[in-house]
């Protein structure tokens, strides 16, 4: 039954806040951006630069392909770059939080990309909460594909030698396996060149490289050559073209090789143990060493072809180029948060309680959902949503209005600053509704308004129907949850939790 009180905070809702023109502009937002500005300035930052490594090489690559920049340190990226591509290999960072403090320094305005070059297990836990990752091949929840983009060579092709002559190209490293090209060069009485160049992307890789290479050295003959010298991947592919066909042994450790998508620009048939990551380039594949003869070497005449990710780069540059257009679009952005510590120690009081799977209702532009480590996030406006969604790809998110809909099997509920933009009757029912979906906890942020000297600066979108107290809170209180409020420490919000109240046995 609707009490007095009931009907006061109804009656009085329209007199409260009456629509104004900012009211109109956030409920009916803009139209949708027609033209959108590429991206263009572009960091690459990978800590071997200038190093003899593959992950170097290809920051290089990529620097030219995407007219960016490439630098060695997170000191040297330009204050006004507005994606950074972070070329992420453990053995460059002193350990996980080595690789956050990296991703910390950035600029907060630029968009941070922890593009790994490893395997899932290796990226930081917690590095998906402060850039969006990226992944070459191995599935990683929330990731983005980018996929490795090949060189852009000015060597043009030639003919296939006729006599016999096979071909591999890597950084001297065990994996490689250089070792068994040796062996099949020698029983099939056939030459063979290795390109293994000397890899000097840090100490302990120093090392290994300089003690696999000096054992490789020994097994050299007048029918194999050991070829260390660092070169332009122009001049490897020159050198690669000399030869009949390129053979490859590798370990596969899980993600694509570059390497090997260099061999198959030779234009040469490729041959591999079976793996996905030779699959991937279109090799010719084998199960074991022995299949490998002089009559198979003949008689190989397929050409690898390899897709170039840089299409992928294209659509993610893209992609982020629509979250700068959608800013002016969503009127929400994370200097709302950033710029005072007075929301940032409401968003602390979240995230601290926001315990088990978590639902954050209303998202905004998704920095909050975000900061509160929350899984999945609903919103009621598409532009809204679509810019978070493209922002951060790790959060589901889902279209919703919290009002009418529902959705079970979350542990927690985050409802942040939402319940003061409807009146009090549609507060007190979609609580109740949320309250049928069983969450252990529900947690309600709303402004203070009732606080002596409140400052009306704290609250950036004046769509506020109503103002909570206290008092009127706890009227909506949904049945079998019990309600604790306190507020931040200067008192300029309420903090409500909401929790489930166990049953007792009979």
């Amino acid at each position: 039954m609707e009490s007095k009180l009931d009907r006061l905070l109804a009656d009085q809702a329209p007199a409260i806040q009456r629509p104004s023109d900012s009211h109109l502009r956030s409920s009916n937002p803009l139209p949708w951006p027609t033209e959108i500005q590429p991206i263009t300035k572009i960091t690459i930052l990978c800590r071997s630069l200038g190093r003899r490594c593959g992950i170097a090489d290809y920051a290089v690559t990529l620097a030219q392909k995407l007219a960016a920049t490439a630098v060695p340190t997170i000191e040297e990226v330009a204050p006004d770059t507005e994606v950074l591509l972070i070329q992420y290999e453990p053995s460059f960072y002193d350990g996980q939080e080595d690789v956050l403090t990296e991703i910390k320094a950035a600029n907060p305005e630029t968009i941070v990309v922890l593009e790994s070059h490893t395997t899932p297990s290796n990226i930081p836990e917690d590095a998906r909460w402060h850039a969006i990752i990226a992944t070459k091949r191995s599935f990683y929840p929330g990731a983005v594909r980018l996929s490795l983009c090949l060189p852009a060579l000015s060597e043009s092709g030639a003919e296939q030698p006729r006599e016999l002559r096979l071909g591999s190209f890597g950084f001297a490293l065990p994996a490689k396996r250089y070792e068994l090209i040796v062996d099949l060069a020698k029983r099939l009485d056939v030459p063979a060149m290795i390109l293994a160049a000397h890899n000097n992307a840090n100490p302990v890789i120093e090392r290994l490289s300089a003690s696999y290479l000096k054992q490789l050295k020994k097994l050299q003959d007048h029918n194999v050559q050991i070829i260390d010298d660092f070169m332009p991947l122009d001049e490897v592919i020159k050198r690669l073209r000399t030869c009949s066909h390129i053979v490859s042994f590798m370990e596969d450790n899980g993600e694509q090789s570059a390497s090997l998508r260099t061999m198959a620009l030779a234009g040469r048939p490729l041959i591999a143990l079976r793996s996905r990551q030779a699959e991937e380039v279109g090799a010719i594949l084998v199960d074991e060493i022995g299949a490998i003869t002089r009559d198979f070497l003949e008689s190989c005449r397929d050409l690898p072809v390899v897709y170039d990710g840089i299409e992928d780069y294209k659509a993610f540059l893209h992609s982020m180029a629509v979250v700068r257009s959608l800013k002016d679009q969503i009127q929400h952005d994370d200097g709302v948060y950033t710029r005072d510590p007075r929301q940032l120690e409401r968003l602390d009081w979240l995230k601290a309680r926001a315990t088990g799977r978590t639902l954050d209702v209303g998202v905004g532009n998704g920095f909050s959902t975000n900061y509160i480590r929350a899984e999945v996030g609903a919103e009621i406006r598409p532009d809204r949503l679509h810019y978070a969604s493209l922002r951060y790809p790790h959060i589901d998110f889902v279209l919703l209005d919290a009002r009418i809909k529902v959705l079970p099997g979350f542990e927690t509920v985050v409802l942040g600053e939402i319940i003061e933009h409807m009146s009090f009757i549609e507060a007190r029912e979609m609580l109740a509704k949320w309250a049928q979906a069983n969450p252990k906890r529900i947690l309600i942020t709303t402004p203070n308004t009732g606080k002596p000297n409140y400052d009306p600066e704290l609250v950036h979108n004046i769509e506020h129907v109503w103002y909570p107290t206290e008092d009127a809170l706890r009227r909506i209180t949904p049945s079998g949850y019990e309600m604790n409020i306190t507020t931040s420490s200067g008192e300029d919000f309420l903090l409500v939790e909401l929790t489930k109240v166990s049953a007792t046995s009979p």
